[in-house]
C-alpha cells in the first residue's frame, strides 16, 4: 500500500519465540515508529487494528501502542496507568473510550484486536471478545503521522 514506518529510536529486539531482530522495544518515551501521512490513512467507516505485544513494566502514565492523531484527532490503542488496554475513537458524534475488563500481566504476551464498525467498538485479547461498547459516527480524518509506541 506504500505506506511505510521509519523507526525513530525503537530499538529491535528478538520476538516473544525467540527470533533475533524480529521486533520491537518502546521504552514508553521517545522510541517509536512513524508512518509519515498519506490519504490512504483516513478511513472513516470502519477499522480494525491488531497487534501482538509483551508489557515489561508498569508505568505512572497512559502509554500509547498505536495511535492516528491520539484521541483529540481521530484515534489510539494504549495501556492506562491501571494496566488495563483502552481503544479510543474519536467520530463525528463523540469521543468514546472502551477499556479491558483486566489487568496486564507484565512479561506476558498478548494478542489485541480493536475494532470500530461505524456501530460498535469491540476489544478482543488472544482471540476472545473481552469488551464491547455502542458508539457510532464517522471517524474523523487528520493529516498527522501515524505513530507506533508513542502519543502524537
Amino acid at each position: 500500500n506504500e505506506i511505510h514506518g521509519v523507526a525513530k529510536g525503537a530499538i529491535l529486539t528478538a520476538d516473544f519465540d525467540g527470533k533475533p531482530l524480529d521486533s520491537y522495544y518502546f521504552n514508553g518515551g521517545a522510541q517509536h515508529i512513524e508512518v509519515p501521512f498519506k490519504p490512504k490513512l483516513n478511513f472513516e467507516n470502519s477499522t480494525t487494528l491488531s497487534l501482538w505485544f509483551k508489557p515489561t513494566h508498569s508505568a505512572d502514565k497512559e502509554i500509547f501502542l498505536v495511535s492516528h492523531g491520539s484521541w483529540q484527532n481521530r484515534w489510539k490503542l494504549s495501556v492506562t496507568p491501571t494496566k488495563n488496554i483502552r481503544w479510543t475513537i474519536n467520530t463525528t458524534s463523540r469521543i468514546i473510550d472502551l477499556d479491558s475488563d483486566f489487568i496486564l500481566k507484565s512479561d506476558s504476551v498478548y494478542h489485541i484486536v480493536a475494532s470500530y464498525d461505524g456501530e460498535t467498538m469491540m476489544l478482543f485479547v488472544n482471540g476472545k471478545l473481552n469488551n464491547f461498547k455502542l458508539q457510532n459516527g464517522i471517524i474523523r480524518t487528520s493529516t498527522l503521522p501515524l505513530l507506533i509506541g508513542q502519543m502524537f
